[in-house]
């Protein structure tokens, strides 16, 4: 996985735990970091002694040649706490080229409506996405529906409030908070409808208060496993098609239930960068695992299954995967997998990372 070193250009500090990051971007590298809204970088650090890498969507849209992602602070987050306390403007950063599958081509000729539904720093990409519609798709309708425990932790709150009065009668934005606070911008702008954690229910209500004139509807969802779930059954039942549910999981949706590991080694073949690699492996290891431990460098980024970076292709044998996120059933039948997320399940295993 090839990194490049960019310089931190601005700092801005967005609630008491969430600070968003600029990069500056030579000329040579603006083919490399081309990238489409919704879709996120990689960074890398060394915390003593060990590189790390994590996964952060950029909140930034491309129509404004600017790159920048927002990290917020997570108990215990080894990256998150290490960057934000160690990084200052003008440093560099190792960052990987963009990612990701959390996106849709924009058309100035299309008119579709576009709900949003996301919480805490799910807003992330979110912004990039709605950005990004404004910019280039001006027929389309958007709606927001973002949910936080109270006022102060509205990541961007200024930002969307500058954008529904600009685009006023394009976009519509609900805030939806957990810990309401008299006097805040609940009461300020009157908007009560949604209060609460983000559920099935609350998700009823405000498709019913914004109905669609559209026949063509995407429906785009970030943030906790558990709203995504909740968000994505709803519509699930309600007729909506796979293809028009767009997920992107900040964490996993509930407690991990790790399957267990098929006990021996297995033989394994991979294909990495052209590269043909043979070696013998216990299955309590993940393949990822494996191949660091071997010396090389095969792409991976959150470490959870929750984005593509890792992803292989099984072409033969079989593996069994803790978590699956990023991937949908159609996806894992025609052999996808995620690597920092499998092991071998049979005697014998063959992936590629090459033949996606």
């Amino acid at each position: 996985m090839e990194f490049h070193q960019l310089i931190v250009s601005n700092i801005t500090r967005e609630t008491e735990l969430a600070y968003s990051y600029e990069f500056e971007i030579k000329d040579s590298l603006l083919t490399t970091f081309a990238y489409k809204a919704g879709q996120y970088l990689t960074l890398e650090v060394e915390i003593e002694g060990k590189k790390v890498r994590r996964a952060y969507s950029m909140s930034s849209s491309p129509k404004q040649n600017s790159w920048k992602v927002t990290i917020k602070r997570v108990e215990n987050g080894l990256f998150s706490n290490f960057f934000i306390d160690h990084t200052k403007e003008g440093d560099a950063v190792n960052v990987a080229a963009p990612e990701g599958r959390f996106t849709l081509d924009f058309s100035p000729e299309k008119r579709r409506t576009h709900y949003f539904i996301c919480a805490g720093s799910g807003i992330t990409p979110i912004l990039s996405l709605i950005k990004a519609s404004l910019e280039e798709e001006p027929l389309s309708p958007l709606y927001l529906l973002y949910g936080n425990r109270n006022e102060s932790s509205i990541i961007f709150k200024d930002e969307l409030q500058l954008l529904e009065k600009k685009y006023s009668g394009q976009l519509f934005v609900e805030h939806c908070l957990t810990e309401e606070k008299k006097g805040g911008l609940m009461n300020l702008f009157k908007k009560k409808d949604f209060e609460g954690r983000i559920n099935a229910e609350m998700l009823r209500k405000f498709l019913l208060k914004y109905p669609s004139e559209t026949e063509d509807k995407h429906y785009f969802l970030c943030g906790p496993g558990e709203m995504i779930l909740a968000g994505k059954n709803y519509l699930s039942k309600s007729g909506v098609k796979e293809k028009f549910i767009h997920e992107e999981y900040f964490t996993s949706p509930g407690e991990k239930i790790e399957i267990q590991p098929k006990a021996g080694e297995s033989h394994v073949e991979v294909i990495l960068h052209g590269e043909e690699i043979s070696f013998t492996m216990n299955n309590s290891q993940t393949l990822l695992e494996k191949l660091e431990e071997m010396g090389y460098d095969p792409p991976y980024s959150c470490m959870s299954g929750s984005c593509s970076t890792c992803m292989a292709k099984c072409i033969t044998g079989e593996v069994t995967m803790d978590s699956s996120l990023a991937l949908n059933k159609v996806e894992i039948e025609n052999g996808l997998i995620l690597t920092c997320q499998a092991r071998p399940h049979s005697s014998k295993v063959k992936i590629s990372y090459d033949d996606l």
